[in-house]
């Protein structure tokens, strides 16, 4: 992707981001405004190959009146896994700041069950005991087997 932007919009290899020897911070904030650049100048491009192409060829395989239901676009591949959103969302929650939970799925691509009303209280069968050596030997054996 950063590939078919710098040649698209005229970037050099000069533009990339990478060690300056000048700190490690500099050249983390180098890489950020280098991938929000890329980043705008993808959605620009989307937006105009949608305009300019895919607006064009549902026209023509489907009629002048035909609504464009489509849309091209870049799939981004993201510099962040699942757990660091989750671990940001965590920490800005314990700051204080409102979560929207639904971007948040559609970020990290997980389904979460909102059990935010739900108040566990032990009971017999999931309070903690001591396991008995024989116990113990069956868990054991069941794990062998299962594996």
């Amino acid at each position: 992707m950063e590939m078919v932007c710098i040649l698209s919009l005229g970037g050099t290899l000069l533009a990339m981001p990478g060690a300056t020897g000048l700190g490690s911070e500099l050249a983390r904030v180098q890489q950020e405004s280098f991938n929000s650049i890329v980043n705008q100048d993808c959605k620009t491009i989307s937006n105009a190959v949608s305009s300019g192409i895919v607006s064009k060829c549902v026209k023509r395989l489907f009629g002048e009146s035909a609504e464009q239901l489509c849309r091209f676009t870049f799939v981004e591949d993201d510099e962040y896994s699942a757990s660091d959103y989750l671990d940001m969302a965590s920490k800005l929650k314990d700051l204080g700041v409102k979560i929207d939970n639904a971007r948040l799925k559609e970020v990290t691509k997980l389904n979460f069950i909102d059990d935010t009303d739900v108040e566990w209280k032990p009971d017999e069968e999931s309070t903690s005991k001591e396991w008995t050596p024989e116990e113990k030997a069956e868990l054991k054996a069941s794990i062998e087997e299962n594996a």
